[in-house]
């Protein structure tokens, strides 16, 4: 006697719509910075940011301006999340905030 395959039901077909999850842009909820020792800085104020040239055509990098003050860090310097952590700890009551903010807005 010939064993049955297992078989996998199709219909009705209804029953594999799911409500899709919406993706949103990216939101800034905090920031942090590091002091040019490298210690962890509860504020923004070491935080650089990229501004592309003008023309990308014409560009031309001097690899060697900053590098007599540059500072070499060991390769023992084991940076894991550690800052991203003391950073949440001490925002946590920001987002406690700001999760109260979003219940009460959800009833009104």
């Amino acid at each position: 006697m010939a064993k049955e395959s297992p078989v996998f039901q199709v219909y009705p077909i209804d029953r594999f719509e799911l409500s899709v999850f919406k993706f949103t842009e990216p939101q800034e909820v905090g920031s942090f910075s590091f002091d040019s020792e490298r210690n962890f800085v509860h504020d923004r104020h070491q935080l650089m940011y990229y501004v592309p040239p003008q023309d990308i055509n014409d560009v031309s990098f001097n690899l060697k301006e900053g590098y007599d003050s540059f500072i070499q860090m060991g390769d023992n310097v084991n940076e894991n999340l550690d800052d991203v952590l003391r950073w949440v700890s001490l925002s946590n009551a920001t987002f406690q905030q700001e999760k109260r903010c979003e219940r009460y807005s959800s009833f009104h």
